[in-house]
């Protein structure tokens, strides 16, 4: 990633302060923009991670959105979740879209409208620029979105898109990987969560969103079901993310 990439996607938060209400929340939510929060991996098609935020009635040039996706307790990720492009799975099999599909366009508009943007995008190992207290072998999932011309206001009534990242899983299998053939561990229990998410007022300001308090779960189980709030491990990562 070049300097002005990371310029943008470091700098763009730097000196948030947390703020609620009409500045909205952020919401992650599995294949579809305004599902339930319910998640089965499966090695038959695509899983599809959706951002989004609601209660914003703010005016805004720019946002981010940045994930941390690995296991808790190990601070791992197994074969079938590097997206990455040292990989198993490469990538080519990870789709990132700061636009929604045309088919929920209208239930969950872009955020930044039909404004001309400049968005830096991907899926990576954890680099040695990010702070020292998240672990390098997890896997870094961000989006960087500017738009000088701005939006001026938003509807806190509507839901927005802010990313998607689509994660083509026809090469997982639980167990072990063949190398060139299959990627493992997909019965391994992960979990995404945001270390950065806010946007950038007209004159620059940045925003934290608040967030809902739990992670999302990646689970293989005999049928898809809601993610319980559970008491994380997460916190191995001494020091981690917080507002």
């Amino acid at each position: 990633m070049g300097h002005r990439q990371f310029a943008l996607i470091a700098g763009l938060l730097a000196i948030a302060t947390p703020v609620q209400g009409a500045h909205g929340t952020l919401e992650l939510r599995w294949n579809s923009c305004d599902g339930p929060i319910e998640h089965c991996a499966t090695a038959e098609g695509p899983n599809t991670l959706y951002a989004s935020v609601i209660g914003i009635d703010q005016p805004h040039r720019g946002y981010e959105v940045q994930l941390i996706l690995g296991d808790p307790t190990t601070l791992t990720v197994p074969d079938a979740w590097r997206f990455d492009g040292t990989g198993c799975q490469g990538s080519d099999a990870v789709q990132v879209d700061h636009l929604p599909p045309a088919d929920l366009a209208t239930a969950c508009p872009a955020f930044q409208g039909t404004a001309f943007s400049e968005v830096y995008k991907g899926v990576q190992l954890v680099p040695d620029y990010l702070p020292p207290q998240y672990a390098r072998t997890l896997l870094w999932l961000f989006l960087a979105n500017q738009y000088p011309s701005g939006q001026p206001a938003a509807d806190p009534a509507k839901r927005y898109h802010l990313v998607r990242f689509v994660f083509g899983h026809s090469r997982s299998v639980s167990g072990a990987s063949t190398p060139g053939v299959a990627c493992g561990g997909l019965e391994t229990a992960l979990q995404f969560r945001a270390i950065a998410a806010g946007y950038l007022d007209p004159v620059g300001n940045e925003h934290y969103w608040s967030q809902e308090p739990n992670p999302l779960t990646s689970e293989v189980r005999g049928a898809c079901v809601p993610v319980a709030a559970v008491n994380s491990t997460w916190g191995a990562i001494k020091g981690q993310y917080r507002r």
